[in-house]
């Protein structure tokens, strides 16, 4: 038996010193990836400015399009539902693109690809989730099913039936599920997963 009370001694051992060496691993590669971050701001590179705090529905943060509000009613909660719908600036092709944000992401980032869309003829609708950015942030239980039947509904206060779906990261996971349910209404099916867009 002391042979075996040795060996887990020193496997716990070991299991401490591999915790220690990734804590101090972490800690290198914290220093090493914000040492920057704040060089750059202290090195006078100036970042956002506001003239008031943020709110919850991010008011105050400017939007490179027009938002909109759909009202909407969930589980007896009054809730609104932002979004922007931008008409194309190049010859129209009848086509309509959904861009679903990222969980850490505001849909003002997806500015340079509406941009290039709506240039090649596409209307281009990008709804903030309800409990993100501008949209209402209700206590419920969330899940992408809420999420893609919440979308769907956007998209039928707009009259749209037929979309190509391109979503972000989280927004990616939401777009799956959209595909999923909502299959006879999606056209096209794009998944991103860039740090910029």
């Amino acid at each position: 038996m002391k042979p075996a009370a040795s060996h887990n001694a020193a496997d716990l051992s070991c299991r401490l010193m591999k915790i220690a060496g990734l804590s101090a691993a972490f800690a290198l590669t914290a220093q090493v990836l914000f040492t920057p971050i704040t060089q750059a701001q202290s090195g006078g590179i100036p970042g956002p400015t506001y003239t008031e705090p943020l709110g919850i529905g991010l008011e105050g943060r400017p939007y490179p399009y027009p938002v909109h509000f759909m009202p909407l009613e969930v589980r007896g909660q009054h809730l609104r539902m932002a979004f922007m719908d931008v008409a194309p600036t190049g010859t129209p092709n009848g086509r309509v693109v959904v861009l679903l944000h990222g969980k850490n992401f505001d849909s003002s980032y997806w500015s340079g690809t509406v941009g290039a869309l709506t240039a090649a003829g596409f209307r281009v609708v990008v709804p903030d989730q309800i409990g993100f950015n501008k949209s209402s942030k209700p206590d419920l239980d969330y899940s992408f099913d809420f999420l893609a039947a919440n979308t769907a509904q956007l998209l039928d206060s707009l009259n749209v039936r037929d979309v190509d779906v391109v979503g972000h990261s989280t927004g990616g996971m939401l777009a799956v599920r959209f595909a999923r349910t909502y299959a006879e209404r999606v056209k096209r099916l794009v998944l991103e997963e860039r740090g910029w867009l």
